[in-house]
């Protein structure tokens, strides 16, 4: 939810500054961005991977959800495969095809396994903020997670940490 919230925001505010933006919320639990915005949506992430070679101005406009800012929302649903059955060839198609649309793509992947796919967002995102808490399993998790891309070879020069209620005070162990 925390996710979905920052990302909702972040979008808000690049879509107030005139520039076309999409959030496109994967983040687990599905479809928090469009509840913690009170929408609804019949068009979700797995129907814009079976419609990829379709994604123009008429569908966008007629099948993504807007709210009243303009912002666009394509949301991750309980009926869509998960995400790590998605191929990268997939997700590079679809990141293609939306980039070509929207100025900006705020993509929420809170709470996501570490899979191909979600190295596949990592790797070809123009910014990434990395958002956490000080929670100890928290920061077990995630340093797992980096320390593994690292070995991997990714390049994370784009990332940047975004603590959530930061307390200076406390570190984890």
């Amino acid at each position: 939810t925390d996710g979905a919230l920052l990302a909702g925001h972040l979008g808000h505010v690049v879509q107030k500054s005139g520039q076309q933006t999409l959030v496109l919320d994967l983040g687990l639990p599905r479809g928090d961005s469009l509840a913690l915005l009170g929408l609804e949506s019949s068009f979700h992430f797995g129907d814009a991977l079976r419609h990829l070679r379709r994604l123009d101005p008429t569908l966008i406009n007629s099948a993504f959800t807007q709210t009243d800012a303009g912002l666009r929302i394509l949301a991750y649903t309980d009926g869509d495969e998960p995400l790590e059955q998605t191929s990268a060839a997939e997700l590079y198609m679809l990141l293609s095809a939306l980039r070509q649309h929207f100025q900006h793509i705020v993509v929420n992947l809170t709470g996501q396994a570490d899979s191909e796919a979600l190295r596949t967002f990592v790797s070809h995102c123009d910014k990434l903020l990395w958002y956490t808490d000080q929670n100890v399993l928290n920061c077990r998790r995630n340093l797992a997670i980096l320390n593994l891309w690292r070995e991997k070879g990714m390049k994370l020069d784009h990332g940047r940490l975004l603590v959530d209620r930061y307390l200076s005070a406390v570190a984890p162990n």
